[in-house]
């Protein structure tokens, strides 16, 4: 017995030994000691510097954790002296006993000072290659099970403070700064919400950006079920800089977000999304957008689609669905519609200064188009809107059908109402081919033509009135505007009437005409020339528009001409023949158009003019002769008759 006694105290003193030296162990034990160590085995496996300037501290029990103070690690071999990171206080700890049922219960994970320095120089080769383990050659080795998915993970939340990001990228010329960035989360547990916060300020050298964005959000994740949910997500952004000069723009969203990673399925509903601007960048000096819809993605069936579809812009809406199947190739169906679209507004405009002072297009300049794009894709909608407000003009009822297949795209039908009139016709664009091919064809029915040219020309450039009905049908190909004009192919026909040519010029070479032929001085004239009838078809043949059968009624004079039209080159070389109204047989003055389009002369042909009085002249003589011969001829008979009645008068008496 008393050897079991013996060997009892023996047990129980090599216990308290044990935990004693335990004790010991943990007290006495400092990692700062092993310093040199680590950053020796370090250098060995990484070839960079590690300095750790800060204490090491520990704990072992009731929690196994580390808390690091201020520690450098070096960057890659022709990168500078700059560290690639550095940290100012790492802070971690995990409960030890629910490690004894394989469940990992750890603090807030707090992460203070995190500065890191990402470089990819100008052969492409980054600042961390070196550190990225290289894979054997041959077959990929079967990934095994981790066992990270048995393991209950509960941490009580992330917490990143004042931590910086730099990354510059010399084959792009990239360079951004992000800093501060902070995150902190609630407590993290799989299948159970969570709060996370992000904020950040981001700085751009070209274009010169600043931006801040903070990001709240409560998420959900299940590693089981592989979801991800984020409900009541909220982004705002601020942004500064050379896109938005003279002001700035603001983006606000908000959505409820869910993902299933397994099936590659993604969500995005009741999202919300306004947009305010304010500067040079934006119509009238500001933007105010808003958005709503409904997104759903579907990655494995390259699908995506977007309903219930509101956008709002300066007075215009406009509302619809639509969706695309194969992101390869997209397959893009839509249909909008919108009561107001005002195009003026929504798109920025030159002042009359800019235009003046810009320098006139390079009509040799390519025409860049998306021709791969237009190749892959197919498109099939509608859109139909109340009022359309485009480069001044007004339409109203605009319905048009809109598809594209291997290379063609189309709008037809398309039709309108627009000043008084009608429109309708059909537009193309041909991309099949190694060079494009363009098409329009469209009728106009009763148009009141100068509130049109006002509206889209402007009143100094409105060179007619009336009503008037035109015809189109052209085509052309090219791949810069000097190409579409030397092969423009078609025909246009125009017939307009009770209106007015808007042409000083031309309204006193017409009274000089006018004054010419009565034999009288010119009188004054006004800015425009009155007319009844107006009509004119002309055939284009590559870029050449011949005309021959112009003609011009008005109460003073009519007019016919014939000429050509070099769009190509634009210029013209026309002859009008004018007569008087009251007298059209009598005889015409040529007047003669040339030059180019932004200088156009105008001149009388003299000496048509002079043979043609000349002629006039004879023709009224030979009238005067004739109407003298008329006369006399007419008084001999009268001379006769009265010569024989008398002779007669003396017969009767004889009886």
């Amino acid at each position: 017995m008393k050897i079991i006694k013996y060997l009892f105290i023996a047990i129980i003193l090599l216990i308290v030994v044990v935990v004693g030296a335990g004790v010991f162990f943990i007290k006495t034990l400092d990692l700062n000691n092993y310093k040199e160590l680590i950053v020796n085995k370090t250098k060995e496996a990484t070839g960079r510097n590690l300095i750790i300037a800060g204490n090491i501290e520990h704990t072992l029990w009731p929690r196994l954790g580390l808390t690091l103070g201020q520690t450098t690690f070096g960057n890659a071999s022709g990168f500078g002296d700059k560290p690639m990171a550095t940290v100012e206080k790492v802070n971690i700890n995990v409960a030890v006993l629910p490690l004894l049922k394989s469940k990992v219960e750890a603090s807030k994970l707090v992460l203070h000072g995190l500065k890191m320095n990402l470089h990819k120089n100008a052969k492409g080769v980054s600042n961390w290659d070196d550190l990225m383990p290289e894979e054997p050659a041959g077959e990929k080795m079967p990934a095994k099970k981790s066992a990270a998915s048995e393991v209950d993970v509960v941490i009580n939340g992330i917490e990143i403070t004042d931590a910086e990001l730099l990354w510059q990228d010399d084959q792009t010329g990239t360079k951004i700064q992000i800093a501060p960035f902070n995150l902190s989360t609630g407590e993290l547990i799989d299948g159970k919400a969570t709060d996370v916060k992000m904020d950040l300020k981001l700085k751009n050298a070209s274009p010169v950006m600043d931006a801040s964005l903070v990001i709240v959000t409560k998420a959900l994740f299940d590693s089981k079920a592989q979801t991800l949910s984020l409900q009541g997500l909220d982004v705002d952004l601020h942004s500064t800089g050379e896109s938005f000069p003279n002001g700035a723009m603001n983006l606000d969203l908000t959505s409820d977000v869910s993902g299933n990673f397994s099936m590659q399925k993604y969500s995005m509903q009741n999202t919300d999304i306004k947009i305010t601007g304010t500067g040079d960048a934006f119509p009238e000096g500001k933007l105010d957008v808003s958005m709503q819809t409904n997104i759903d993605a579907d990655i494995a069936n390259e699908a995506l689609s977007l309903s219930s579809l509101v956008v709002s812009m300066l007075d215009t809406q406009l509302a619809g669905n639509a969706s695309v199947k194969s992101f390869s190739k997209p397959d893009v169906k839509f249909s909008l519609a919108s009561e107001l679209l005002d195009l003026d507004k929504l798109l920025p405009t030159s002042s009359a200064e800019e235009k003046a002072e810009s320098t006139p297009a390079d009509e040799n300049e390519p025409i860049e188009l998306p021709t791969s794009t237009l190749r892959d894709m197919r498109v099939n909608g509608d859109i139909t809107v109340g009022k359309l407000i485009v480069s001044g003009m007004t339409m109203t009822n605009v319905k048009a059908t809109v598809t594209a297949k291997d290379g063609l795209l189309q709008v037809t039908p398309m039709s309108m109402n627009l000043y008084d009139g009608t429109m309708k016709g059909k537009a193309s664009v041909d991309v099949r081919g190694d060079t494009p091919k363009y098409a329009l064809a469209t009728d106009l029915a009763g148009v009141q033509i100068d509130q049109l040219s006002i509206d889209f020309l402007g009143e100094e450039q409105a060179y007619m009135r009336g009503v008037s009905n035109l015809s189109l049908d052209i085509n052309t190909v090219g791949n810069s505007v000097a190409e579409l004009k030397r092969a423009l192919d078609g025909n246009v026909k125009l017939d307009a009437g009770n209106g007015a040519l808007r042409d000083a010029k031309m309204a006193a070479n017409i009274e000089k005409a006018a004054a010419f032929m009565k034999g009288r001085d010119p009188k004054p004239t006004g800015e425009e020339v009155v007319f009844d009838k107006l009509f004119g078809t002309f055939n284009i043949v590559n870029g050449l528009s011949d005309n021959k059968d112009f003609t011009f009624d008005s109460p003073i004079v009519f007019a016919k001409g014939e000429g050509k039209v070099n769009i190509a080159e634009s210029k013209t070389d026309y002859t009008i023949s004018i007569g008087l109204s009251n007298e059209p047989g009598k005889y015409a003055i040529p007047i003669t158009i040339k030059g180019p389009f932004d200088d156009l002369s105008y001149g009388i042909d003299l000496q048509a003019a002079i043979k043609a009085k000349q002629t006039a002249i004879v023709e009224e003589k030979k009238e005067e002769l004739k109407e003298d011969f008329e006369e006399k001829k007419a008084e001999k008979v009268e001379e006769l008759k009265e010569k024989l009645g008398d002779e007669l008068k003396d017969k009767i008496k004889l009886f």
